[in-house]
């Protein structure tokens, strides 16, 4: 996949850049990043979806806590994202519907482990043409 984000040095952790052309494609584009680093996103199929919402101070917070809660998600029922359709989004709330399936062992190949979305090094810089984050996954 990776024709949006690539990974970058970081000590016992995974650091990720994620690009866009715009706040809600990236937003779209760390989710769908997020399932590729755990898993080829190519064998996730579309069988079901779900709203997920999500609210913080800032924007660099809100992208924190909407990709914690895509890995809350993975961790309680099994669910990997393969395509996301934004509903709604501000500097402080972002909404969108999730599609995916969850987590088959003969389907999916689980390639690593993600425990967490870090606030070091967080990062979101939107510029004229394109949006830009960073951060740190715990491994």
């Amino acid at each position: 996949m990776r024709p949006f984000y690539q990974l970058f040095d970081h000590t016992s952790d995974l650091g990720v850049q994620v690009k866009a052309e715009d706040l809600k494609s990236l937003f779209k584009n760390a989710a769908l990043t997020l399932t590729d680093l755990m898993t080829d996103i190519k064998t996730v199929r579309n069988q079901s979806d779900r709203i997920i919402e999500v609210q913080s101070e800032n924007i660099e917070l809100l992208l924190r806590e909407w990709l914690s809660e895509l890995l809350f998600v993975f961790h309680t029922s099994g669910f990997l994202v393969s395509e996301v359709d934004v509903l709604d989004m501000s500097d402080k709330r972002f909404k969108a519907r999730i599609f995916g399936e969850k987590y088959h062992k003969k389907c999916h190949v689980l390639q690593r482990e993600i425990k967490s979305v870090t606030y070091h090094q967080l990062k979101v810089i939107v510029e004229e043409h394109e949006a830009t984050a960073q951060f740190i996954l715990d491994i």
